[in-house]
């Protein structure tokens, strides 16, 4: 972990990587090396003194771990559904990987979870939150919900909006309320299963 503290304390531009968690790990001494690190005047002297004392590990476990980060996400992004981190048990890659990495993680995950529950109802992510805001609307609006209206509750692009209603009425998961006005806005009802959802 010293050698983590050491390349986080360079400047960010000279730098591999960052892992602020690094210097937590260290002991007195080697804490004491870190922030040495961090100083202008003596900060290229610990690498270098390490290097001297003892060559070849700092520079080789640096770029390993560059490596090694740059692997991960191209190896998740491929398809890789797991990540097992075998090393001396301080490794806090997980807790450096860039927040919008996570987050695109986390956000895929739960696309999938989406995608298995509705699979058995055969229906999509957006013809369940259409069907739901009709659902919602029937119950809180006094009159049938329009295209525009469940757009808006939905909020979902309108011309979208009204090309899945068109596949759900042909499913006959809702109908469509033709309006008695000249106004041409339909109003939609839903057809709920008997179940109460």
């Amino acid at each position: 972990m010293a050698l983590f503290a050491i390349e986080s304390s360079r400047p960010a531009d000279s730098r591999l990587f960052h892992d602020p968690l690094a210097v937590a790990f260290l002991d007195r001494r080697l804490r004491l090396a870190a922030v040495t690190a961090r100083l202008p005047s003596l900060g290229r002297l610990v690498p270098w003194y390490i290097d001297r004392r003892w060559p070849g590990p700092r520079p080789s476990g640096v770029v390993r771990t560059r490596a090694v980060d740059d692997a991960v996400p191209e190896a998740l992004v491929g398809g890789c559904a797991q990540l097992v981190i075998l090393g001396t048990g301080h490794d806090t890659r997980a807790y450096r990987a860039k927040p919008g990495f996570l987050l695109w993680r986390a956000t895929l995950s739960w696309q999938r979870r989406i995608r298995s529950a509705l699979a058995p109802h055969d229906l999509t992510h957006v013809q369940f939150v259409l069907l739901a805001s009709l659902w919602w609307l029937e119950d809180h609006e006094p009159e049938p919900p329009t295209q525009a209206s469940l757009a808006a509750q939905a909020e979902t692009d309108r011309m979208m909006t009204s090309q899945v209603l068109r596949k759900l009425e042909a499913r006959d998961l809702l109908e469509r309320i033709p309006d008695p006005t000249t106004t041409g806005r339909d109003g939609f009802a839903s057809r709920r299963p008997a179940a109460n959802w």
